[in-house]
């Protein structure tokens, strides 16, 4: 039986909207006396106030004046997490997504929470497109390198996730979410061998919609939180993505708020997870990012930004900006 998805979809809004008030002439102007003068209020305001196809206009005009990269003048002028949010703004969305991939890949470790976040959280029209500026920027393949730097059950998890062919139809198949909730239970119980890829393949495969009635049924079923049995069947990384891809299910909005909260808190801030989710979301759905962290906190997330950040004034006056 299938019927029409009855999730009531949360608009979307970002953060920044385009500045009408805005050429990108007068833009790179003040922009090349600002940088001659280290004056980061000037790159703020301007950032933080022009729509990701604005600042590629901007950049545009600016080489085409001065014969100088943006990106670099800005590097050689300032240092940091400024510098790197900078130029993280200054970058195409899916190109700051393929450098995100790579980075995390590169060096001593691999920081599998970056893989997890971008291959769950991407349509496969993007993962498309960010597999190719990949592949055109660092000269591999994106499922190469990832094969190289994982291992096991969640390598297979994250080559099915970078393949890009998760269903994307808004309907539900009532009856067969019933027999994948049968399925996810039976390998529960049985620990089989193999039994992994039943999990892999209808996490990886299925449509979110579909998947949420999947995890209805499992409750149904087994009397049990889809959560709880993953935890109690899995472990390490295979386990973090499994339950990344059950929390962008049930709430994007939300998943995307605990990954900054959890960047904010502690001795060692994750400024890299702090920037990545700032500058990706900030013209989709920042803003109600920013009312699922309050829901989550109860805390406002500028005041935590404003708490938690010290001593970078800089940094913290443009995440702000960002952020609203």
């Amino acid at each position: 039986m299938f019927q029409q998805s009855t999730r009531q979809k949360e608009t979307l809004r970002g953060t920044i909207k385009p500045n009408e008030n805005l050429t990108a002439e007068n833009a790179a102007r003040a922009l090349r006396v600002a940088l001659a003068n280290a004056d980061s209020q000037v790159v703020t305001d301007i950032l933080a106030k022009s729509t990701n196809q604005q600042r590629q206009e901007i950049k545009s005009v600016y080489k085409q004046s001065y014969g100088r990269d943006l990106c670099d003048d800005i590097k050689k002028t300032f240092t940091g997490n400024f510098e790197l949010l900078a130029r993280g703004l200054l970058m195409k969305p899916l190109e700051f997504d393929a450098y995100c991939l790579h980075k995390s890949m590169i060096g001593l470790g691999t920081h599998e929470s970056v893989l997890i976040e971008i291959l769950v959280t991407r349509s496969n029209q993007e993962i498309s497109a960010i597999k190719s500026i990949y592949k055109e920027k660092f000269g591999n393949e994106l499922e190469s390198d990832i094969k190289s730097d994982t291992s096991g059950e969640f390598r297979r998890l994250l080559i099915s996730l970078a393949n890009g062919h998760r269903k994307e139809s808004t309907d539900v198949d009532v009856n067969k979410a019933v027999k994948d909730a049968e399925k996810l239970a039976k390998r529960e119980i049985s620990k089989s061998e193999h039994g992994e890829e039943t999990f892999n393949s209808i996490m990886a495969r299925e449509s979110f919609p579909q998947l949420k009635a999947v995890f209805h049924a499992y409750e149904k079923l087994t009397d049990r939180d889809i959560n709880s049995s993953i935890k109690a069947v899995f472990a390490g990384d295979l386990a973090d993505g499994l339950l990344a891809i059950v929390d962008v299910v049930r709430n994007r909005n939300a998943y995307f708020a605990n990954n900054i909260m959890c960047a904010l808190k502690g001795l060692t801030r994750n400024d890299i997870a702090i920037r990545r989710i700032v500058v990706t979301r900030s013209e989709i759905d920042l803003f109600n990012i920013k009312r699922a962290y309050f829901s989550l906190t109860n805390k406002a997330l500028v005041e935590a930004i404003e708490t938690q950040i010290c001593g970078e004034n800089k940094y913290k006056k443009l995440l702000l900006a960002v952020i609203g």
